[in-house]
């Protein structure tokens, strides 16, 4: 071994030049009066097992953090032990966005700033949503068109 770092001394370390030097010296490396008898093939990490909240999709390494985190959690809490948690829809996003998107359905003429009933045109949204408080006529009509979304 004193002898490969001897040749090592000097020189310029790069990766290129230790790759090199390695591939040419491998025989001196290995350590000749030894047989190899067995290979070790290394086994793959199991996966840690994962404790998920149902209410809020958190997840916990151990089952009593999990616990503690759901006694803590009012709302996870409320979930838990509510009646109809395994009938209830799961929602991808927030509701007051699901509700967004069906209101813009409802009352936009195909995604414009325009009354779907009177055909108005407005310049931003605000507007658009301050027109239905104005017009009851429009109002109701959006109403209606909101209530079959909602039922489908």
């Amino acid at each position: 071994m004193e002898d490969i770092l001897k040749k090592l001394q000097g020189k310029q370390l790069t990766k290129s030049s230790i790759f090199n030097f390695l591939s040419e010296n491998i025989s001196s490396l290995t350590f000749p009066n030894t047989e190899v008898n067995e290979i070790i093939i290394p086994t793959p990490l199991q996966q840690p097992i994962e404790f998920r909240c149902d209410a809020c999709m958190k997840t916990f390494v151990t089952e009593v953090s999990l616990k503690q985190h759901i006694d803590k959690s009012t709302a996870c809490k409320s979930w838990n032990n509510h009646p109809q948690k395994d009938t209830m829809v799961k929602l991808s996003k927030g509701i007051h966005l699901v509700i967004d998107d069906l209101l813009n359905e409802a009352i936009s003429n195909n995604g414009t700033l325009e009354c779907k009933f009177c055909k108005c045109k407005f310049s931003n949204k605000g507007n658009h949503h301050k027109h239905y408080n104005s017009s009851a006529v429009c109002n109701n009509m959006a109403y209606d068109e909101f209530k079959k979304l909602i039922s489908k």
